[in-house]
């Protein structure tokens, strides 16, 4: 798949998903969804093909279904979305091998720390992850920016430390499919500030990881080893609960546009 950068610009313009967008307490949007992709409005049918089989085994713990971890995940994947919502929100998957191109401008460091982070992914079922010298051979895009990303009404009740919380620094789009998959990914970083290139790395890794499901930081979630949790203190390696969430997230590759309403379905179907 071929990462035409002049093209990809502009379809992100038009299409593309920031998740700064949606980062709590602001209203969940998502502009791709809204704008492009009327088809599949909350009074759509989806059909769900008879052999479509969820493993729910993921969610199990002790011979029944640890509610936390699927609420979690479901927080997380779904942003709070149901039935009733007016605008649903769908599981996000990259369904081919992500092949990530590192812009030269970018600190020698945090290329090192990429190439290192994403040995945390390997063995995980459909997901594939590797790094090239061509861009013209990638699908991701990491990149510095002199964009300011700072904005005050993500930082509330001080749960956002203005320095460690990613989305002040940085941000990511990705490029959805028709069917709601990703299909590819730029992540911007900015390196003009007064940040120590610990910080910065530790951005990085956080928006990577966010960008593999399209998750959502949980505004409420205290696990401070985790991405997902705005509390997040940078630690040396992947989180055992971030390496179950996605292992939860790709167990299963989607053929459909999948909202919380057709994976609960699906969870039900097969337990």
């Amino acid at each position: 798949m071929k990462f035409l950068l002049i093209i990809s610009f502009l379809l992100v313009s038009i299409y593309g998903f920031s998740q700064a967008d949606v980062i709590p307490p602001l209203k969940a949007k998502d502009s791709f969804e809204l704008q492009t992709n009327p088809v599949f409005k909350k009074d759509s049918l989806v059909i769900i093909p008879r052999e479509t089989k969820l493993d729910s085994s993921s969610f199990i713990v002790n011979n029944k279904i640890d509610k936390k971890l699927l609420n979690r995940y479901k927080i997380s994947v779904f942003y709070y979305s149901n039935a009733k919502s007016r605008y649903p929100y769908y599981v996000k998957q990259w369904n081919a091998p992500i092949v990530i191109y590192m812009d030269k401008a970018l600190p020698k460091q945090l290329r090192k720390s990429v190439k290192l982070f994403i040995s945390n992914f390997e063995g995980i079922d459909n997901l594939n992850i590797t790094i090239t010298k061509n861009k013209n051979k990638a699908n991701y895009y990491i990149k510095p920016t002199d964009k300011i990303f700072i904005n005050k009404s993500y930082i509330f009740e001080n749960y956002y430390e203005e320095e460690r919380f990613a989305f002040n620094n940085g941000d990511y789009v990705i490029l959805p499919s028709e069917n709601q998959q990703i299909q590819g990914c730029i992540l911007e970083l900015n390196l003009n500030t007064h940040l120590s290139i610990d910080i910065l790395e530790s951005n990085l890794k956080q928006l990577f990881f966010l960008s593999l499901g399209r998750f959502f930081v949980i505004h409420n979630d205290r696990d401070v080893t985790s991405y997902l949790s705005p509390f997040y203190e940078p630690q040396n390696n992947l989180s055992m609960s971030d390496l179950t969430m996605l292992k939860i997230h790709y167990s299963h590759i989607y053929e459909f546009p999948t909202t919380s309403t057709e994976f609960n379905n699906l969870l039900k179907a097969n337990q």
